[in-house]
């Protein structure tokens, strides 16, 4: 079965401080829908163009290179990806914005760490079919040069049943 992904929309989320933390948000189109999205999405998201990207600042540029964020793109497999719930995404979301708002909090800032849009993500997690998490990236190849890093990139993929695809990447440059 033909099953292509289609980037139609890509935004950021940013830090209401200021920092170099931000949520990247790509949503895509399903080009059909599929009984057993579970079993192809990742490795055709995996595949997808625009998944080649440093998440290094602005402007967004996609790359040629096989790259994605601190990671060589050609060794993340399906296998590191694990399906989650609703609940999980939305506590290891809702964590992740606490912990780096946490580390740059000054007196006087907007007790609200990002910018609006963030409410949207939870709507897209509540209405999802799939979702699944970069949970196990071992294995996979660190590029030593990226700003990057590993140890606070959050990644969440959500598959609703209209047939679009959200792709969450939570990082620090």
């Amino acid at each position: 079965m033909d099953f292509n992904l289609e980037l139609i929309e890509w935004s950021r989320i940013s830090f209401r401080d200021g920092s170099y933390r931000w949520i990247d948000v790509k949503e895509f189109r399903q080009s059909r829908s599929s009984p057993n999205l579970d079993t192809i999405l990742i490795p055709n998201l995996l595949n997808h163009p625009a998944m080649r990207d440093l998440y290094f600042g602005y402007p967004r540029v996609l790359i040629d290179e096989p790259i994605h964020g601190p990671f060589s793109l050609d060794s993340l497999k399906p296998e590191m990806f694990q399906r989650v719930s609703s609940s999980e995404a939305h506590r290891n979301l809702f964590e992740w914005t606490q912990q780096q708002w946490s580390l740059s909090q000054e007196p006087g800032l907007d007790p609200v760490p990002i910018d609006d849009g963030i409410d949207e993500l939870y709507r897209a997690i509540d209405r999802s079919r799939l979702i699944f998490e970069l949970h196990d990236p071992k294995g996979a190849e660190i590029i030593p040069w990226s700003a990057a890093r590993p140890e606070i990139f959050l990644e969440l993929i959500v598959a609703d049943p209209e047939g679009g695809v959200v792709l969450i990447v939570c990082t620090d440059d």
